[in-house]
């Protein structure tokens, strides 16, 4: 069984990602939030955090990947009673919440 994230790594994570984006500085990406974006759909494979970082340096682009692959996200191929259904929930679920919220935020910088 793949373990869940506790209602605090939740609200860390999602936090992270937003604040990242809100300010414009990826380096406000925690590991822990990298680590729950790195393994979405949609997001290409990095071999470490740094990596991660050095791409999304702009955070416009974290932003265009998160809304281009939310429905890649959804899990939606997983039913109640089946084997890890609650995970695949939960990430579906925090990464809605991520989407919205990122959806509303307005593109960072001079070239928005």
């Amino acid at each position: 069984m793949l373990t869940m994230y506790t209602e605090n790594q939740e609200k860390r994570i999602i936090n992270s990602i937003l604040k990242a984006i809100e300010t414009g500085n990826i380096n406000k990406l925690t590991k822990k939030a990298y680590t729950y974006l790195y393994l979405c759909s949609g997001f290409i494979a990095h071999y470490s955090y740094y990596g991660f970082i050095q791409h999304y340096n702009d955070v416009n682009d974290l932003r265009a990947d998160i809304l281009a692959n939310v429905n890649w996200n959804l899990h939606t191929c997983y039913r109640p009673g089946e084997k890890d259904y609650e995970y695949y929930k939960q990430k579906a679920d925090m990464y809605r919440v991520i989407a919205e919220k990122v959806s509303n935020i307005e593109r960072i910088g001079l070239y928005a």
